[in-house]
């Protein structure tokens, strides 16, 4: 389905794996990488997540939090793991000013993706003048929501022989730094689309809500 319409996902999901590949790889090194190499291998891949959809943003700023984490474990030095996250963010954070100042120069706002008119944020505000989106400021509701969402579209069956491999794979890794970058194909995208549907940024409805038809499936 995504394949066949004019949707941004696919270019995320090839950014993302890319990415979390890019950084395996460079957990698992022998030699450091310089910041130069990271900025390459990781942080191109990373900025065609930021340029594709929302959800890279928050993808980047988990991952930089990780390539702090995994330095300090691998090289257990404090300037290398800063040095080199600092490397890894800079090309990601080059195409969201890029973003902002496109917002900026076409609409005279450096931030209208987020708050403008024809935003997804304008666009719920309608809905919840409406009180017709049930998620908001529901914790609650909105993990039942997306986690609802999420196993009807792919089934029960697949969603827990993935998180069962997810979990095999850190034991396997003993939880080393090697291990732990997968986890960011699971644990950020989950994360943001509940948060996203708690405040109101997007609009998910399911045939569970009494009077409601289905929308916006494609997220889950």
């Amino acid at each position: 389905y995504l394949h066949t319409t004019g949707l941004t996902e696919p270019v995320l999901y090839a950014s993302m794996l890319l990415t979390v590949a890019a950084l395996v790889r460079w957990a698992d090194t022998e030699k450091p990488y310089s910041g130069g190499e990271m900025a390459t291998f990781c942080g191109l891949p990373a900025a065609g997540m930021v340029l594709a959809r929302y959800d890279g943003w928050a993808f980047v700023a988990a991952a930089t939090v990780l390539v702090v984490v995994v330095a300090m474990l691998r090289w257990r030095s404090w300037p290398y793991a800063l040095r080199t996250a600092r490397s890894f963010v800079v090309v990601p954070v080059v195409a969201a000013l890029w973003w902002m100042w496109f917002n900026w120069t076409n609409f005279g706002d450096p931030l209208e993706f987020q708050r403008g008119k024809w935003s997804a944020q304008a666009q719920q505000q309608r809905l919840i003048d409406e009180g017709r989106l049930p998620d908001y400021h529901d914790l609650g509701r909105s993990l039942s929501t997306f986690t609802t969402s999420m196993t009807r579209g792919v089934g029960a069956i697949v969603v827990v022989l993935g998180i069962l491999g997810m979990v095999l794979w850190a034991v396997r890794g003993r939880f080393t730094a090697r291990a732990l970058a997968p986890w960011l194909l699971v644990v950020v995208p989950f994360g943001f689309y509940v948060m996203s549907l708690y405040t109101g940024q997007i609009a998910l409805r399911l045939d569970a809500v009494a009077g409601e038809s289905m929308f916006n499936l494609r997220y889950g």
